[in-house]
């Protein structure tokens, strides 16, 4: 799908800021588009239309020495909460 995208294009690759710029520039023109993709969507009866939610959550990446687990550490973690466990029930 994307090779079309680039085909209709010519090959230009817009950047981060391009875009943001179209969208702070052009915001009634987008609403109009997807007023015209959601009539597009009902008229095609692909979309009920009854209830329409757009997800704009934003997440941050954090990979920090505490946040990021590998099999090592999640062992040793798991060794640290289960060993003082199995000592107060007596099992092994």
């Amino acid at each position: 799908m994307f090779r079309n995208i680039e085909w209709l294009l010519e090959d230009i690759r817009p950047n981060y800021h391009s875009i943001s710029d179209f969208r702070k520039d052009n915001p009634v023109a987008l609403k109009n588009l997807f007023k015209l993709f959601v009539s597009f969507l009902k008229d095609a009866d692909l979309i009920a239309g009854e209830t329409i939610a757009i997800d704009g959550t934003k997440s941050r990446a954090h990979n920090s020495k505490k946040a990021n687990f590998n099999q090592r550490k999640i062992d040793k973690h798991l060794e640290y909460i289960l060993i003082p466990k199995l000592r107060t029930t007596g099992r092994k």
